[in-house]
């Protein structure tokens, strides 16, 4: 249902669409940034997750709250917004194996150095 529209948005406005699907991506890119940034005291796996968990926010819920008050391009923006939901898992997939390879050694020492 939040879906519903998008199609014929992208047809009638594929610049916009874009635009809003770039900046869903951007935020969400961000949020993970900020928040692997925050926390880098923590192991590199908890980091990476917490930073995921950050950067991926359903939106769904703020767009039932808000009613037909909003105009149209309110709820094109919050139906593209999710679209990071869906392709981060994919596009983060090799950095998320690298970090848990890495992690394993890094949560060793560090596990032994605390010994």
């Amino acid at each position: 249902a939040a879906m519903d529209g998008v199609t014929d948005a992208a047809f009638a406005m594929p610049g916009r669409v874009a635009l809003f699907v770039g900046i869903a991506l951007a935020v969400s890119g961000i949020g993970l940034v900020l928040s692997m940034a925050a926390l880098r005291f923590a192991l590199p796996q908890e980091r990476f997750i917490l930073g995921y968990a950050t950067g991926q926010r359903n939106m769904g819920l703020l767009v039932a709250a808000l009613g037909a008050g909003v105009p149209k391009t309110t709820f094109l923006f919050f139906a593209l917004a999710q679209v990071p939901i869906y392709l981060m898992p994919w596009l983060l997939k090799s950095l998320a194996r690298r970090v848990k390879d890495s992690g394993g050694a890094g949560a060793a020492t560090t596990a032994a150095s605390q010994d």
